[in-house]
Protein backbone atom coordinates (compact mmCIF):
# COMPACT_ATOMS: atom_id res chain seq x y z
CA UNK A 1 0.00 0.00 0.00
CA UNK A 2 1.35 3.45 -0.94
CA UNK A 3 0.06 6.27 1.23
CA UNK A 4 -0.51 9.80 0.10
CA UNK A 5 2.20 12.34 0.88
CA UNK A 6 -0.08 14.15 3.34
CA UNK A 7 -0.82 10.90 5.22
CA UNK A 8 2.50 9.19 6.00
CA UNK A 9 2.85 6.16 8.23
CA UNK A 10 5.28 8.17 10.35
CA UNK A 11 6.21 11.84 10.11
CA UNK A 12 9.94 11.22 10.11
CA UNK A 13 11.35 7.93 8.89
CA UNK A 14 14.55 6.96 7.16
CA UNK A 15 17.82 6.59 9.01
CA UNK A 16 19.19 8.88 11.72
CA UNK A 17 22.98 9.21 11.73
CA UNK A 18 24.18 9.90 15.25
CA UNK A 19 27.43 11.52 16.39
CA UNK A 20 29.08 11.98 19.75
CA UNK A 21 31.99 10.87 21.90
CA UNK A 22 30.65 7.30 21.88
CA UNK A 23 30.61 7.17 18.07
CA UNK A 24 33.09 9.70 16.61
CA UNK A 25 32.67 8.23 13.13
CA UNK A 26 28.95 7.78 13.45
CA UNK A 27 26.21 5.31 14.33
CA UNK A 28 22.74 4.74 12.91
CA UNK A 29 19.20 4.32 14.23
CA UNK A 30 15.92 3.68 12.43
CA UNK A 31 13.42 6.23 13.85
CA UNK A 32 10.37 4.52 12.37
CA UNK A 33 11.23 1.36 14.34
CA UNK A 34 12.02 3.17 17.61
CA UNK A 35 9.74 4.02 20.53
CA UNK A 36 8.94 7.75 20.71
CA UNK A 37 9.39 7.76 24.49
CA UNK A 38 12.99 6.55 24.09
CA UNK A 39 14.10 8.93 21.34
CA UNK A 40 15.51 11.13 24.07
CA UNK A 41 16.84 9.01 26.90
CA UNK A 42 19.47 8.82 29.62
CA UNK A 43 20.26 5.55 31.35
CA UNK A 44 22.94 3.41 32.92
CA UNK A 45 24.83 0.92 30.79
CA UNK A 46 24.47 -2.82 31.16
CA UNK A 47 27.53 -4.06 29.27
CA UNK A 48 28.11 -7.30 27.38
CA UNK A 49 31.65 -7.76 26.07
CA UNK A 50 30.55 -10.28 23.44
CA UNK A 51 27.46 -11.97 22.04
CA UNK A 52 28.41 -15.06 24.05
CA UNK A 53 28.40 -13.08 27.30
CA UNK A 54 25.06 -11.55 26.37
CA UNK A 55 23.52 -15.00 25.85
CA UNK A 56 24.99 -16.24 29.13
CA UNK A 57 23.70 -13.33 31.24
CA UNK A 58 20.52 -11.96 29.70
CA UNK A 59 18.19 -14.59 31.25
CA UNK A 60 19.66 -14.21 34.74
CA UNK A 61 16.89 -13.03 37.09
CA UNK A 62 19.57 -11.32 39.17
CA UNK A 63 20.85 -9.21 36.27
CA UNK A 64 21.08 -5.60 37.47
CA UNK A 65 18.83 -4.07 34.83
CA UNK A 66 15.56 -2.14 34.61
CA UNK A 67 13.57 -0.49 31.83
CA UNK A 68 15.70 2.68 32.04
CA UNK A 69 18.95 0.79 31.44
CA UNK A 70 20.87 0.90 28.17
CA UNK A 71 22.01 -2.49 26.85
CA UNK A 72 25.50 -2.24 25.33
CA UNK A 73 26.93 -5.03 23.18
CA UNK A 74 30.60 -4.95 22.13
CA UNK A 75 32.84 -6.79 19.69
CA UNK A 76 30.19 -7.58 17.09
CA UNK A 77 31.41 -5.25 14.34
CA UNK A 78 33.21 -6.04 11.07
CA UNK A 79 36.40 -7.12 12.86
CA UNK A 80 35.09 -8.09 16.25
CA UNK A 81 32.51 -10.73 15.38
CA UNK A 82 33.97 -10.97 12.68
CA UNK A 83 31.56 -10.05 9.91
CA UNK A 84 29.23 -7.57 11.63
CA UNK A 85 26.42 -10.04 12.37
CA UNK A 86 22.72 -9.18 12.71
CA UNK A 87 22.71 -9.36 16.51
CA UNK A 88 22.24 -5.67 17.33
CA UNK A 89 18.55 -5.94 18.23
CA UNK A 90 19.23 -7.81 21.47
CA UNK A 91 16.29 -9.51 23.06
CA UNK A 92 15.16 -7.91 26.32
CA UNK A 93 15.72 -9.55 29.72
CA UNK A 94 12.87 -12.00 30.41
CA UNK A 95 12.20 -10.46 33.81
CA UNK A 96 11.37 -7.14 32.08
CA UNK A 97 9.32 -8.78 29.35
CA UNK A 98 7.25 -10.40 32.11
CA UNK A 99 6.45 -6.89 33.36
CA UNK A 100 5.24 -5.79 29.93
CA UNK A 101 8.39 -3.87 28.89
CA UNK A 102 8.68 -4.16 25.13
CA UNK A 103 11.53 -1.82 24.23
CA UNK A 104 14.79 -0.48 25.63
CA UNK A 105 17.68 1.52 24.23
CA UNK A 106 20.26 -0.88 22.82
CA UNK A 107 23.68 0.06 21.44
CA UNK A 108 26.22 -2.02 19.54
CA UNK A 109 28.70 -2.12 16.67
CA UNK A 110 26.61 -4.86 15.04
CA UNK A 111 23.83 -4.83 12.43
CA UNK A 112 20.19 -5.84 12.60
CA UNK A 113 17.64 -6.98 10.07
CA UNK A 114 15.81 -4.32 8.13
CA UNK A 115 12.53 -5.76 9.38
CA UNK A 116 13.54 -5.66 13.05
CA UNK A 117 12.18 -3.03 15.43
CA UNK A 118 13.18 -1.23 18.59
CA UNK A 119 15.21 1.75 19.77
CA UNK A 120 18.43 0.19 18.56
CA UNK A 121 21.64 2.09 17.83
CA UNK A 122 23.79 0.17 15.35
CA UNK A 123 27.06 0.36 13.38
CA UNK A 124 28.89 2.28 16.14
CA UNK A 125 32.19 3.47 14.63
CA UNK A 126 34.96 2.87 15.40
CA UNK A 127 33.98 -0.57 16.66
CA UNK A 128 35.04 -1.98 20.01
CA UNK A 129 37.53 -4.47 18.56
CA UNK A 130 39.39 -1.56 16.99
CA UNK A 131 39.62 0.26 20.32
CA UNK A 132 36.81 2.72 19.66
CA UNK A 133 35.10 4.49 22.58
CA UNK A 134 32.55 1.67 22.68
CA UNK A 135 35.34 -0.56 24.00
CA UNK A 136 35.74 1.74 27.00
CA UNK A 137 32.12 1.64 28.22
CA UNK A 138 31.75 0.02 31.62
CA UNK A 139 28.85 -1.25 33.66
CA UNK A 140 26.90 1.60 35.22
CA UNK A 141 28.16 4.39 32.94
CA UNK A 142 25.55 6.99 32.03
CA UNK A 143 24.70 7.15 28.33
CA UNK A 144 22.59 9.84 26.66
CA UNK A 145 20.66 9.38 23.42
CA UNK A 146 19.03 12.35 21.67
CA UNK A 147 17.77 11.33 18.24
CA UNK A 148 16.42 14.76 17.36
CA UNK A 149 19.83 16.29 18.04
CA UNK A 150 21.51 13.30 16.37
CA UNK A 151 23.62 12.82 19.49
CA UNK A 152 24.99 9.76 21.32
CA UNK A 153 27.06 10.62 24.37
CA UNK A 154 28.97 8.65 26.98
CA UNK A 155 28.87 10.71 30.15
CA UNK A 156 32.41 9.91 31.30
CA UNK A 157 35.09 12.62 31.45
CA UNK A 158 38.05 12.55 29.10
CA UNK A 159 40.58 11.92 31.88
CA UNK A 160 38.81 8.72 32.91
CA UNK A 161 38.42 7.61 29.30
CA UNK A 162 42.14 8.15 28.73
CA UNK A 163 42.90 6.04 31.80
CA UNK A 164 40.64 3.26 30.58
CA UNK A 165 42.29 3.34 27.19
CA UNK A 166 45.66 2.53 28.74
CA UNK A 167 44.06 -0.59 30.26
CA UNK A 168 42.35 -1.71 27.07
CA UNK A 169 43.73 -4.89 25.50
CA UNK A 170 43.10 -5.59 21.84
CA UNK A 171 41.18 -8.86 21.39
CA UNK A 172 43.23 -11.78 20.13
CA UNK A 173 42.05 -12.90 16.66
CA UNK A 174 40.52 -16.35 16.52
CA UNK A 175 42.49 -17.19 13.37
CA UNK A 176 45.97 -16.00 12.48
CA UNK A 177 45.96 -17.33 8.92
CA UNK A 178 43.53 -18.09 6.14
CA UNK A 179 40.59 -16.06 4.87
CA UNK A 180 39.29 -15.01 8.28
CA UNK A 181 42.67 -13.53 9.16
CA UNK A 182 42.75 -11.76 5.79
CA UNK A 183 39.26 -10.38 6.43
CA UNK A 184 40.03 -9.07 9.92
CA UNK A 185 43.23 -7.39 8.75
CA UNK A 186 41.69 -5.61 5.78
CA UNK A 187 37.98 -4.98 6.39
CA UNK A 188 37.09 -1.32 6.88
CA UNK A 189 34.60 0.13 9.34
CA UNK A 190 30.84 0.39 8.81
CA UNK A 191 31.02 4.07 7.87
CA UNK A 192 33.32 3.04 5.00
CA UNK A 193 30.99 0.28 3.85
CA UNK A 194 32.76 -2.64 5.61
CA UNK A 195 34.64 -3.21 2.33
CA UNK A 196 38.21 -4.44 1.91
CA UNK A 197 40.79 -1.67 2.06
CA UNK A 198 42.81 -3.23 -0.76
CA UNK A 199 39.86 -2.78 -3.14
CA UNK A 200 39.86 1.00 -2.83
CA UNK A 201 40.31 2.54 -6.24
CA UNK A 202 40.09 -0.82 -7.99
CA UNK A 203 36.47 -0.79 -9.12
CA UNK A 204 34.23 1.58 -10.98
CA UNK A 205 30.47 1.88 -11.21
CA UNK A 206 30.05 -0.46 -14.16
CA UNK A 207 28.65 -3.94 -13.53
CA UNK A 208 29.97 -6.29 -16.24
CA UNK A 209 27.58 -8.73 -17.88
CA UNK A 210 30.00 -11.61 -17.50
CA UNK A 211 28.83 -13.19 -20.79
CA UNK A 212 30.69 -12.65 -24.07
CA UNK A 213 28.36 -12.38 -27.06
CA UNK A 214 31.25 -12.45 -29.53
CA UNK A 215 34.67 -13.98 -29.47
CA UNK A 216 37.20 -11.15 -28.98
CA UNK A 217 39.55 -10.46 -31.87
CA UNK A 218 42.89 -12.22 -31.84
CA UNK A 219 45.47 -10.64 -29.46
CA UNK A 220 42.80 -8.42 -27.87
CA UNK A 221 43.63 -9.80 -24.44
CA UNK A 222 47.26 -8.81 -24.86
CA UNK A 223 46.29 -5.31 -26.01
CA UNK A 224 43.88 -4.91 -23.09
CA UNK A 225 46.58 -6.04 -20.67
CA UNK A 226 49.00 -3.48 -22.08
CA UNK A 227 46.42 -0.73 -21.59
CA UNK A 228 45.71 -1.80 -18.04
CA UNK A 229 49.30 -2.34 -16.99
CA UNK A 230 49.82 1.36 -16.29
CA UNK A 231 46.77 1.79 -14.05
CA UNK A 232 46.67 1.65 -10.26
CA UNK A 233 44.73 -1.59 -10.14
CA UNK A 234 45.65 -4.49 -12.46
CA UNK A 235 42.92 -6.96 -13.08
CA UNK A 236 44.64 -10.33 -12.89
CA UNK A 237 43.01 -13.39 -14.35
CA UNK A 238 45.89 -15.80 -14.03
CA UNK A 239 45.55 -18.14 -11.08
CA UNK A 240 49.29 -18.24 -10.39
CA UNK A 241 49.41 -14.51 -9.75
CA UNK A 242 46.25 -14.67 -7.60
CA UNK A 243 47.77 -17.42 -5.45
CA UNK A 244 51.01 -15.47 -5.10
CA UNK A 245 49.08 -12.35 -4.05
CA UNK A 246 47.44 -14.23 -1.19
CA UNK A 247 50.72 -15.85 -0.18
CA UNK A 248 52.56 -12.56 0.21
CA UNK A 249 49.44 -10.99 1.84
CA UNK A 250 49.42 -8.08 -0.56
CA UNK A 251 45.93 -9.15 -1.59
CA UNK A 252 45.63 -6.65 -4.41
CA UNK A 253 46.66 -3.62 -2.42
CA UNK A 254 47.03 -0.33 -4.24
CA UNK A 255 50.74 -1.09 -4.51
CA UNK A 256 49.85 -4.04 -6.74
CA UNK A 257 51.59 -7.42 -6.91
CA UNK A 258 55.38 -7.67 -6.68
CA UNK A 259 57.13 -6.84 -9.94
CA UNK A 260 58.74 -10.30 -10.05
CA UNK A 261 55.30 -11.91 -10.14
CA UNK A 262 53.85 -9.74 -12.90
CA UNK A 263 52.91 -11.64 -16.10
CA UNK A 264 52.95 -8.40 -18.10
Amino acid sequence: MIREYENPLVESGGIAVLRGNLCPDGAVLKPSAASPRLMRHRGRAVVFESIEEYKARIDDPNLAVDETSVLVLKNCGPRGYPGMAEVGNMGLPPKLLARGITDMVRISDARMSGTAYGTVVLHVCPEAALGGPLALVREGDWIELDVEARRLHLDVDEVELARRRTEWIEPEPAFKSGYQSLYVKHVMQADKGADFDFLLGCRGHEVPRGVALKRPPENSFNRAAEVRSGTRCKKATRSLLAIQAFKDERCWSLAGPPASASPW
